[in-house]
This record gives structure tokens, C-alpha cells and sequence, in this order.
């Protein structure tokens, strides 16, 4: 069996409400990495800024925001997530991820697809 047989997509996930800053569009925006931008506040993560989470939903200038458990995300980059390992990622601008050796936060991965470029891992 393939590793796409299995899932563990939203084991753990807790959801937190927060206010939207700068452009969020709903039906473009859900599944995209989310970045603190003020108090209590995000948007829409910018290339190398810290990962605070993943959009879920989007209502006027509430967001909704998956902070915790498990999730599959697209990644870019030279560098393919490690399965098994806490892997140094941060937001590559596009709505993914991507390793950075340098700013990123430690991810535990579980999955990595590098056919169709997606990694699976532990929001924490």
C-alpha cells in the first residue's frame, strides 16, 4: 500500500478564531499558511515568515485557523522535508512550506510526497 492510503490529516486540530489583516479572499485564501500580523490578528504568510497555522475558513474579518494536529501542505524549495524528523520549515509565500535551515521552526514530518510535492506533518 501507498503512503496516500493513510491519513492522519486533522488528528489534533484545534481551531482558533482571529481577525483578518490585509488581503484574505475567500474561496482562494483556505489551505494557505497563516502568519501573525498584530494582536490577535493574521494574514496570508509571506515567503520565509514564521508558520502560525492554516486558514480554514474565512468570514468577512473572522478567520478561522488551524493551529494544532496534523496537516498536509504543498512545499517548495531545493530542500525535501525529512520523514521522521523535526524539519526547520517556514511559509514559502505561495501558501506552502518550505525548509530553512536558518528562521525555520521545527516540524515533526510524517509524510513526504515528493511526486506531487507535499509534506504531512505536526503543527504542534
Amino acid at each position: 500500500m501507498g503512503w496516500n492510503q493513510y491519513s492522519v490529516d486533522g488528528v489534533g486540530e484545534r481551531l482558533v478564531t482571529m481577525k483578518k489583516n490585509g488581503t484574505i479572499t475567500k474561496g482562494t485564501h483556505e489551505g494557505f499558511i497563516a502568519a501573525v500580523a498584530a494582536n490577535l490578528e493574521v494574514k496570508v504568510a509571506a515567503a520565509g515568515e514564521k508558520i502560525f497555522g492554516v486558514i480554514r475558513n474565512i468570514a468577512g474579518d473572522d478567520i478561522t485557523v488551524q493551529d494544532k494536529g496534523y496537516v498536509t501542505m504543498p512545499y517548495s524549495g531545493a530542500t525535501v522535508p525529512t520523514v521522521g524528523s523535526r524539519n526547520l520549515l517556514v511559509a514559502d509565500g505561495n501558501g506552502g512550506v518550505t525548509v530553512d535551515t536558518t528562521n525555520g521552526d521545527p516540524f515533526f514530518v510524517v509524510a513526504v510526497d515528493t511526486t506531487n510535492s507535499k509534506v504531512t506533518f505536526d503543527l504542534g
